[in-house]
């Protein structure tokens, strides 16, 4: 009678409407009715009955089978077993049209990043941390331009050290388990930068050798380029002991690329190395290098070789390897990463101030400082920790601005070949605008002109080379365009 008065049931809200291949499977199969009740269970769980045969029209077919077979069931339990039916079997009205299939996603809808809370273990795009290249790249290049009322702007550099920590180090985690993963993680980070990279360094030995061949003045080292190469560039370098005169003005910014090529090629292997001890040994030893990086800093401020940032890159990398209970105590970790920032904002506005001062009141300049530097990487770890952890929330919807993203994945173009037009810029523009003979051009002007010369480059280089060579490494065969990647290694 309970088999009778279910089937009952089941025929009479509408179960089994439209539902032939089901009843064949299931009279044609040696499965018990329980089991295929579990099996159907699992996959409709979850789904809501559709309109039109609702809980309501279950209760009604439940009470009237109950009526029909004598069965003398209480309301409760009847409540019961008719919403067990309308999760395990939602229906439509046979009335309705049937739902319309939804289309297949195009290729931007899916390649679009997900905005939902990262997932442990999945590779996740921070759109809003590529909206903060893209600031903090218009920060550098405008204060290269007008270095006076930006002379800050440096800070920003320890800004991109953390976030190419935070992510290559969860890209490490992820594909770095064994000697082969460590080549393959290598060669991908080769053919990810060196194209742009060399080319850049080509470009800036040719225009070396121009000047050295038409100028009677200053002459450059030309035997000094090959450290660009070994990424070794300014390593000996000290402004208080040792002279950049030798140095090609024009390839100042490239130092940044040598920091983080020596970390791309060190870390790795000290993840390798350690895969197998407690997390507690990994943090013990990236917190070991942030006082070491302090001392570094006091002692040789000018050092441009990793150590003197590798508390940037730790502390990236140690937000990295926490990313996920960071996110599971975002109640708990937010307040800390807001007291942070603001301990270093007020720790480093002293330094803006004074030189504020030191330019408007006696014309002198102040330039980088070791223990500004420590308060920006204290305020760059912290606001990129709340990007990480706050992925979608209101308060962030200006870096996700589209042409603000977009500047954040050209930076590493737009980083490499902005310094050169800028430098050379306040010579070309007088001389070409007296041969054209008009005024020369306001300084506002001839900022903006500078600043489309840099972005129509970049975009050219990303466009042709740097997004060429991801769409042939995704296979000529393949028509589906290749999504868009942050620049920036």
């Amino acid at each position: 009678m309970a088999s009778a008065r279910v089937w009952a049931l089941k025929r009479r809200s509408g179960a089994f409407a439209g539902t032939g291949r089901r009843r064949r499977l299931i009279a044609g199969s040696r499965l018990p009715w329980r089991a295929w009740c579990r099996t159907l269970g699992t996959r409709r769980a979850r789904r809501r009955a559709r309109p039109g045969v609702g809980l309501e029209a279950v209760m009604a077919g439940a009470a009237e089978s109950d009526d029909s077979v004598g069965a003398r069931t209480s309301p409760a339990k009847t409540i019961r077993r008719a919403g067990k039916l309308a999760n395990l079997w939602p229906q439509r009205d046979c009335a309705q049209p049937a739902p319309k299939r939804r289309p297949p996603m195009s290729a931007s809808e899916a390649t679009a990043p997900a905005r939902s809370a990262p997932v442990r273990g999945e590779a996740v795009r921070f759109i809003e941390i590529d909206g903060m290249r893209g600031l903090g790249a218009m920060v550098v290049i405008v204060g290269h331009i007008n270095y006076h009322n930006l002379f800050w702007a440096w800070v920003f550099m320890d800004m991109f050290f953390v976030v190419s920590s935070l992510l290559i180090t969860r890209i490490v985690l992820r594909q770095v388990t064994s000697a082969k993963g460590l080549i393959a993680f290598w060669g991908r980070r080769i053919e990810r930068i060196w194209p742009l990279y060399l080319l850049t360094v080509w470009a800036l030995l040719l225009l070396a050798l121009a000047i050295n061949g038409v100028s009677t003045g200053r002459q450059f080292d030309l035997s000094l380029f090959w450290r660009f190469f070994t990424f070794s560039q300014f390593s000996d370098f000290l402004f208080d002991s040792v002279s950049d005169e030798n140095y090609p003005y024009f390839t100042g910014h490239l130092w940044s690329l040598s920091v983080e090529e020596q970390f791309y090629i060190l870390l790795p292997v000290l993840i390798l190395l350690l895969r197998h001890t407690p997390r507690l040994v990994w943090m013990t030893v990236l917190l070991a290098a942030v006082p070491f990086a302090v001392w570094q800093r006091a002692m040789h401020p000018y050092t441009v070789v990793i150590t003197s940032h590798i508390d940037a890159f730790a502390l990236g990398s140690l937000m990295a390897i926490g990313i996920e209970w960071m996110q599971d105590h975002r109640r708990q970790v937010n307040p800390a990463l807001w007291l942070g920032f603001f301990v270093g904002l007020l720790w480093f506005l002293p330094y803006v101030i004074e030189g504020y001062h030191a330019w408007f009141v006696n014309g002198e300049e102040r330039h980088y400082e070791a223990w500004p530097a420590t308060a920006g990487i204290l305020m760059a770890v912290c606001w990129i920790g709340l990007l990480a952890i706050n992925r979608g929330a209101s308060w962030l919807r200006l870096l996700c601005w589209p042409p603000l993203v977009y500047t954040g994945v050209i930076s590493y173009a737009l980083y490499l070949v902005h310094y050169p037009i800028v430098r050379f810029m306040p010579k070309l523009a007088p001389a070409l605008a007296a041969k054209l003979g008009l005024p020369p051009l306001p300084g506002v002007l001839e900022a903006a002109v500078t600043l489309t010369i840099c972005f129509l480059l970049a975009h050219l280089l990303y466009r042709f080379i740097d997004q060429g060579l991801q769409t042939r490494r995704a296979g000529a065969a393949r028509a589906v365009p290749v999504p868009h990647k942050s620049s920036h290694p």
